[in-house]
């Protein structure tokens, strides 16, 4: 069954949400095999997930475009994407986070929770949704962390790139897990499918054979009917002519009848 990955279009608005034919000849037109129920409840699955993740990458790309906050947070205190011009460096800040940079987190915070719980919303009742959730715990924790001065702005960047390889690590784990229970699926419902089409095969061979039973039956009755038709009874025999023959004497006439 065909993976579907989504990891690199997650990943990279994970972070900020708070989860990161010529023409001439005619073509043939082929018509694709149908889809079991299984494969069509994948895909659904799948297509959630992909609508998510671009939600959210829309929603933490409009506020990176919109938010000079956001801007100056990516630069002094957490990078904002895998491909931020200020990754190494704050992962490299041996900094602890000063009260100014703590007024502009608890600005930018709010905001980022907006696109983080609209990611959710998108992926209720979806198996990564435990996924997404788990890697806001993470991130939450490493906040505090950072917040309190427990960790150094480096510390805190560096946590932050561990949780997103975890993050690709547990998509996979769903991915491989749904991938595993809905091929074990399909092929349960592929082989109830061929036994029902064996058991409607059955069926309308009996239906084709009191069919062909019910016509001989009434081929035999019309044979029956037709009986006298094709074979009438013999005529009565037609009686022999007579000859009367009569003879005159002298004392009257004699007649004789042959």
């Amino acid at each position: 069954m065909k993976r579907i990955n989504f990891i690199v279009v997650l990943i990279a608005t994970a972070v900020l949400s708070g989860c990161v034919p010529p023409g001439g000849q005619r073509p043939q037109v082929q018509t694709a095999p149908a889809k079991s129920q299984a494969q069509i409840e994948r895909d659904k699955i799948f297509q959630q997930f992909k609508y998510a993740s671009e939600q959210s990458a829309k929603c933490s790309n409009d506020l990176i475009a919109s938010n000079d906050d956001v801007k100056k947070l990516s630069q002094e205190l957490i990078y904002m994407s895998e491909t931020s011009p200020y990754k190494l460096e704050l992962m490299a800040s041996k900094k602890k986070i000063t009260a100014s940079q703590k007024a502009l987190f608890n600005r930018v915070y709010p905001e980022m929770m907006k696109c983080r719980e609209a990611n959710l919303k998108n992926l209720a009742g979806s198996p990564f949704y435990s996924v997404i959730a788990d890697l806001n715990n993470r991130t939450d924790g490493n906040y505090l962390k950072l917040l309190s001065g427990e960790i150094t702005i480096g510390d805190a960047n560096q946590a932050k790139a561990k949780s997103i390889e975890q993050l690709r690590n547990d998509i996979t784990t769903v991915q491989n897990n749904l991938n595993s229970n809905f091929q074990a699926a399909h092929n349960r419902e592929a082989a109830d499918r061929q036994q029902n089409t064996q058991r409607m095969h059955e069926y309308l061979m009996q239906q084709e054979r009191i069919q062909a039973q019910q016509q001989l039956q009434r081929s035999q009755q019309n044979m029956q009917l037709m009986q006298p038709l094709l074979n009438p009874p013999a005529p009565a025999p037609v009686p022999m002519p007579t000859t009367t023959n009569c003879s005159t004497y002298s004392g009257g006439i004699t007649c004789k009848t042959n």
